[in-house]
């Protein structure tokens, strides 16, 4: 039954075009917590939270680069920017690769 309960929630979540940064911290909690168990349980992790894994890092990534919930990055839509925005793209190379840097330890920050 709890199974049940479990899936129903994940469904009426992930289909929501809004979330709160809470639901968004909650759900990436659920997804990494088998995970979590496995290494508390087991002696060694194998590779059945691989899809959870996945999608930890899909909502992780969207948080931080679309949905502007990330404070080291502001409230700014990181794709936008590499498709040259206002001015074709001209900041990117001056950039250097350090939003990307920045985005990528952002999502290693919400996932771990």
């Amino acid at each position: 039954m709890m199974e049940v309960v479990l899936l129903l929630h994940h469904l009426s979540t992930e289909d929501r075009a809004l979330m709160f940064d809470s639901e968004i911290r909650g759900q990436l909690a659920m997804l990494m917590g088998g995970r979590a168990a496995e290494q508390l349980t087991c002696s060694s992790v194998s590779t059945g939270a691989v899809d959870d894994i996945r999608r930890a890092t899909d909502l992780a990534l969207r948080s931080v680069s679309e949905f502007g919930l990330s404070a080291a990055v502001g409230p700014l839509n990181v794709g936008v920017l590499a498709a040259g925005g206002a001015d074709d793209g001209a900041w990117l190379m001056r950039d250097n690769g350090n939003m990307a840097k920045l985005v990528e330890a952002e999502v290693r920050a919400v996932t771990c």
